[in-house]
């Protein structure tokens, strides 16, 4: 297995379905690595319990995944950007204003399984939580993205971590709504984090996921 930049690396690709791509040739564990490696990561808590991650895409909005976020009530979702321990640093918590499902999405189908979460303030220019640009080509098979999260740092542990998960992670519980980077632009979005198979994975670049991320962002 392959490590570049001591990052998350996975293999990627492509599907024949329209909205997503497949990781493959899957990492396994990893180590912490500081949030300024990758500060458009964010936690995502529902009701005080870590969930899942999003990317800081604007100012005042954060793209995940629906299924975390969809039906939750704004006031019961927080979002921890410029932490690498999330449970020790403060970093910057803006409130949550409104959540925007994709509005093809169903938690049935979990097609289009992407949403937008607007925030009541903008993120602080600290240097540490920053916007990353969205990719503008179709992701090609063979290419390596950048993973980060808060999951479990091990295959066998259900426990999420409270640092910043990246080299050689496979991805998690606690991982779905992490993007996918290439060259610093945020490429793909982690949707579901299947058993002894591939990940799935939604491509920033398929019109009817980008084109809403941009809508709303």
């Amino acid at each position: 297995m392959s490590q570049r930049n001591n990052f998350a690396l996975l293999f990627v690709l492509l599907s024949s379905i329209l909205s997503y791509t497949n990781a493959q040739d899957r990492m396994i564990y990893g180590t912490g690595i500081d949030i300024t490696k990758y500060p458009h990561s964010v936690a995502i808590f529902i009701k005080q319990v870590y969930n899942c991650v999003g990317s800081i895409v604007g100012p005042k909005s954060v793209v995940t995944v629906a299924h975390c976020v969809a039906y939750e009530l704004p006031q019961d979702v927080s979002v921890i950007a410029g932490a690498t321990n999330i449970y020790t640093e403060v970093g910057q918590r803006p409130r949550v204003a409104e959540i925007i499902p994709h509005h093809d999405y169903t938690a049935q189908t979990q097609f289009l399984d992407i949403a937008v979460v607007k925030l009541t303030e903008s993120f602080k220019d600290d240097g540490i939580a920053k916007i990353i640009p969205l990719c503008d080509d179709q992701l090609k098979p063979g290419e390596w993205m950048a993973v980060t999260g808060w999951g479990a740092a091990h295959k066998d542990d259900k426990t999420c971590s409270p640092i910043l998960i990246g080299s050689g992670k496979e991805l998690q519980f606690g991982d779905t709504g992490a993007g996918g980077v290439i060259d610093g632009r945020l490429c793909a979005v982690a949707q579901r984090i299947m058993d002894d198979s591939e990940d799935i994975y939604l491509n920033v670049a398929n019109p009817r996921v980008g084109d809403f991320i941009r809508k709303w962002m």
